[in-house]
């Protein structure tokens, strides 16, 4: 469907602007959410899609080697992730979102908590597992450690996001079966973590790895209805990268 505009008896007509959509409008006008993203990243097709699409500059840094690039995703390991140089405090707004392609293993594409004793309670992380769940969990710093959960998740890519902060707890995936949101209030919602954000499971097992295609963070909170509307981008953006979410 083309854009048609007629000023004065003149008709521009543009097949190649975007046609707004429920999800691109709300009262007052355009909102794009993304605007306030401290970091964005399009992995995939070479070692330049490492640069942060955002005025921050949160380049991305190779923790040990440069991960297996696809033409449109990363594979991570533990040593080949790669560091967002992003930290949050205890008490901080966080939003962590991810497109990940879900193998039917354990995966944690995006994190800063580490596995150690002694260390397991102080960091964020977004999981997958084999069993078809995906959770965030927050190593709190009352040294209890804090997890939701969406169920449901089949194989292919997935859309993941969790935010976090004020006490409370979401998380959001439309792929997942048994209910897309959760929520759930959490004393001190966000962990307290010296470890830079991860793109892979550098901080955390050998045994997690995943396939990732693309990292936003903010540094605020998102409600349900920007996170849909963060998916609906993603899901265009995606589409043009032959993915489908």
């Amino acid at each position: 469907m083309s854009l048609v505009i007629k000023l004065n008896g003149v008709i521009f007509n543009n097949p190649n602007l975007p046609t707004l959509t429920g999800a691109s409008l709300v009262a007052g006008g355009l909102v794009d959410v993304e605007r306030d993203a401290i970091a964005h990243y399009l992995l995939g097709g070479g070692t330049f899609s490492y640069q942060d699409m955002t005025a921050s500059a949160n380049n991305l840094v190779p923790v040990n080697n440069d991960p297996v690039i696809n033409a449109s995703s990363i594979e991570t390991t533990f040593a080949d992730s790669l560091n967002t140089g992003i930290t949050f405090g205890a008490g901080s707004a966080a939003t962590l979102v991810c497109v990940y392609k879900n193998n039917g293993v354990s995966a944690m594409p995006l994190g800063s908590m580490e596995s150690s004793s002694g260390d397991l309670t102080k960091g964020i992380a977004l999981f997958s597992s084999a069993d078809g769940s995906i959770a965030y969990v927050n190593g709190q710093t009352d040294n209890a450690i804090s997890q939701i959960q969406l169920t449901g998740i089949p194989q292919g890519h997935v859309f993941l996001a969790a935010s976090i902060g004020g006490d409370q707890q979401n998380l959001y995936s439309p792929q997942a079966a048994g209910g897309d949101f959760t929520s759930q209030s959490a004393v001190g919602a966000n962990a307290e973590a010296p470890r830079s954000l991860y793109v892979g499971a550098g901080h955390y097992s050998g045994t997690f790895s995943a396939e990732v295609c693309e990292v936003i963070v903010f540094d605020k909170v998102l409600t349900q209805a920007e996170l849909e509307q963060v998916y609906s981008r993603s899901k265009y953006r995606m589409a043009k990268r032959g993915i489908n979410i």
